[in-house]
């Protein structure tokens, strides 16, 4: 089946902010690279700033909240080393599957934020905040040392997924290790879990 013209915009769009990011991409090279017409642009989304919020909103909602959706709060070492597992399996593999977004996103976040800053608490703040909330409820419930700050420890979790996944091509360069690569896949969730079950102060 051939694309529709708003399918068409919709994957030019995302590689171009992707690439070249939003301020330097035109409507007018975004249409002619999807051969469609600059209307379309405008119709199916309003404006360029429209189409840009609603690619960011579109992954948001439709695929990274599927990945969100894991962290339920979890009451016993094992249910804990189970979802932050599989949130970290969820992410990565959903960093690979939509490349050009996930590259999209991580590019324009600060400009999306300023850009729109209510679209952006409800769609980035919420998310880290649901991940705080998780590792905070597993800390109240005797899971994870008390004299941690939680903060942190969301911040090294979830910054150390996205850091692996904006540093891929040169770790790939220098290191020949790839994400993409399922061993180094499993070895990178398994090693961070174990760290941190048992290096960061997790209780037994």
């Amino acid at each position: 089946m051939s694309e529709s013209v708003k399918e068409k915009i919709i994957r030019v769009a995302t590689a171009f902010f992707a690439e070249k990011g939003y301020e330097a991409t035109s409507v007018r090279e975004l249409a002619n690279e999807a051969d469609v017409n600059v209307a379309s642009v405008n119709y199916y989304f309003g404006s360029k700033q429209g189409l840009f919020e609603y690619l960011v909103k579109d992954f948001a909602d439709r695929k990274f909240s599927i990945v969100v959706s894991i962290l339920e709060s979890a009451t016993t070492e094992d249910e804990f080393r189970l979802r932050l597992t599989m949130f970290m399996k969820q992410f990565l593999a959903l960093a690979l599957d939509e490349k050009d977004s996930f590259r999209m996103v991580n590019r324009n976040i600060e400009f999306f934020s300023q850009l729109n800053p209510e679209k952006f608490e409800e769609t980035f703040i919420n998310t880290h905040q649901r991940f705080l909330d998780f590792i905070t409820s597993a800390q109240q419930a005797g899971v994870i040392r008390p004299g941690l700050d939680t903060e942190m420890v969301a911040q090294i979790l979830f910054g150390g997924l996205i850091d692996l996944v904006k540093g891929n091509e040169m770790r790939k360069c220098f290191r020949g290790l790839n994400i993409e690569d399922t061993n180094f896949f499993e070895s990178y969730i398994s090693t961070v879990i174990e760290v941190f079950m048992n290096g960061m102060g997790v209780q037994n």
